[in-house]
């Protein structure tokens, strides 16, 4: 990682709810939930209701070739599984914007 660590970027681009049907999981998401931490969550969840948007990267730079543009999960894979597993007709969404490094970064550190 690389930048002046006395200011830090907005890379937030917006917000909104989308169709849990309709957010792409992110092929280069390594976490895998346990079973446990499923059935916590969903407790937490129907108990409390949802407190933490899900993340999607835009996509937008040039550097995703191919891959331009195609909106993917960065951050909550297991909250929008659940939410299809219940038909949740909504999630709340926070849209940022990253290059392939930076979401790298991202995926590597965010839990």
């Amino acid at each position: 990682m690389s930048g002046d660590v006395s200011r830090w970027r907005n890379r937030i681009v917006g917000y909104g709810e989308d169709d849990p049907a309709e957010l792409v999981a992110n092929d280069r998401n390594w976490r895998r939930h346990p079973a446990a931490q499923g059935t916590a969550l969903t407790g937490v969840l129907s108990d409390v209701g949802i407190v933490q948007n899900v993340i999607v990267n835009k996509r937008t730079s040039e550097l995703w070739g191919i891959d331009q543009n195609n909106e993917t999960l960065v951050d909550g894979h297991l909250r929008v599984s659940l939410a299809l597993s219940i038909q949740q007709p909504t999630i709340p969404v926070t849209y940022v914007d990253l290059t392939p490094s930076e979401e790298a970064d991202v995926l590597a550190t965010l839990d």
